[in-house]
């Protein structure tokens, strides 16, 4: 289930703190999963790196991030669905909506830096729409319901990743690094 049908005593018991405790760090679940969030672009990127480093060739090291970002939460990366998104965007002011998102959107830079791709701006925010789309399509298991066929999910989220990864490359190109 989800972060919101998780009781806040799945939280701080498993710490060995008790309730008061937990409020004296962060005033909801909500806060916790937004710091969750924001401090796992960092693993991410570092996780990222050490894939793209591993990687055969420049496409398998997308590729291989891709995998990582779209099966995370098998590798203990928090993920959320839709409805968990905008719950949380619903308890953030406008300032922390525009710190979160700005925090993204540089996650996605260092994400295409890694990959030797000098994107513009314009450029970068298309890759991060395109792959947020799709990851909360993915996790909210929406090609799982009508009007989807649900038995092709899984070959549709790759079809999906494999034309981000070559829009991906026809940057790299365009702008000389490949």
């Amino acid at each position: 289930y989800g972060y919101r049908a998780a009781p806040l005593k799945e939280v701080y018991e498993p710490l060995g703190i008790s309730k008061t405790f937990f409020y004296t760090f962060f005033p909801g679940k909500e806060a916790l999963a937004i710091q969750v969030l924001c401090r796992q672009r960092t693993t991410m990127l570092e996780r990222a790196r050490e894939v793209v480093r591993a990687a055969p060739g420049w496409r398998a090291g997308l590729e291989r991030v891709f995998d990582l970002f779209f099966h995370g939460s098998q590798n203990g990366v928090f993920t959320l669905e839709l409805d968990d998104l905008q719950h949380l965007f619903r308890h953030m002011t406008p300032e922390e909506q525009r710190e979160f998102w700005e925090g993204l959107s540089e996650f996605y830079r260092a994400l295409l830096a890694l990959w030797d791709i000098p994107a513009s701006q314009q450029e970068y925010q298309l890759v991060q729409n395109m792959v947020s789309t799709l990851l909360l399509a993915y996790h909210s298991r929406l090609y799982a319901s009508l009007p989807f066929a649900p038995d092709l999910e899984e070959e549709t989220m790759s079809l999906q990743v494999k034309l981000i990864i070559d829009y991906l490359e026809d940057l790299h190109r365009r702008h000389g690094a490949g």
